[in-house]
């Protein structure tokens, strides 16, 4: 990622940067805020996974073979760290000082790497904890429609029992009423019989007087009649 920033052409008297890193320790009398955001991100940017690959351009930049300085496009490698750093004479510059170890920029790509392995560290660890939560509550739920199910079918159950339980109170209900009916049917019928017996007892048949009733059934032929209830 290049700096944002314009490069203006080299004037007289401007003195090319023998190396990448060389040009970010100039120490600068003020630096732009702008520029300051954009070197921080130009640096977070090369805290990625090709950073190894623009650290070796660099440092393939600043010995080459040919002993001649490298151009613009060599130093303004993309991703590289101060790569828009070496701006022309006049221009603000990044102060080392912004940084975590000024004048050595490797240093501070690592340690600001080592920060953001961090961060993506504590990243991955909120995203774990987040789905244990989310396992927690998806067992919850689970458990939730478990109780819902067999609560349903508690109370269906409680349902059917209380429809027997009725169905016996009326069935014992019917019994009641059928044993009463029964045993008033056999009360008069006994006195149905009793009448009777007593109508046949009470004939006009002639009595020996003195003599026992079983002797005067005996006599007639008929059976001797008990006492009619009283």
């Amino acid at each position: 990622m290049e700096i944002a920033a314009d490069r203006e052409p080299r004037g007289r008297g401007a003195v090319d940067c023998p190396g990448v890193f060389d040009c970010v320790a100039a120490p600068l009398p003020g630096p732009d805020p702008d520029f300051v955001r954009a070197a921080i991100a130009e640096v977070l940017a090369a805290a990625d996974l090709q950073d190894a690959k623009a650290l070796a351009a660099a440092e393939a930049c600043r010995t080459p073979p040919d002993g001649e300085p490298c151009s613009d496009q060599q130093q303004a490698q993309p991703g590289q760290p101060g790569a828009g750093a070496a701006a022309p004479a006049g221009a603000a510059r990044l102060d080392p000082s912004l940084l975590e170890l000024p004048g050595n920029s490797e240093a501070t790509v690592r340690l600001l790497k080592a920060r953001v392995r961090s961060l993506e560290e504590q990243l991955q660890a909120a995203i774990d904890a987040g789905a244990a939560k989310d396992r927690d509550l998806a067992e919850a739920a689970r458990e939730a429609r478990a109780l819902q199910r067999e609560k349903a079918a508690w109370a269906k159950e409680q349902k059917a029992l209380a429809a027997q339980a009725e169905r016996h109170c009326r069935a014992a209900e019917a019994a009641r009423e059928a044993l009463a009916a029964r045993e008033a049917a056999l009360k008069e019928k006994d006195r149905e019989e009793a009448k009777a017996s007593s109508s046949r007892c009470g004939g006009a048949r002639p009595r020996l007087r003195g003599a026992p009733p079983t002797l005067l059934a005996h006599r007639h032929g008929a059976p001797a009649c008990s006492p009619a209830p009283h």
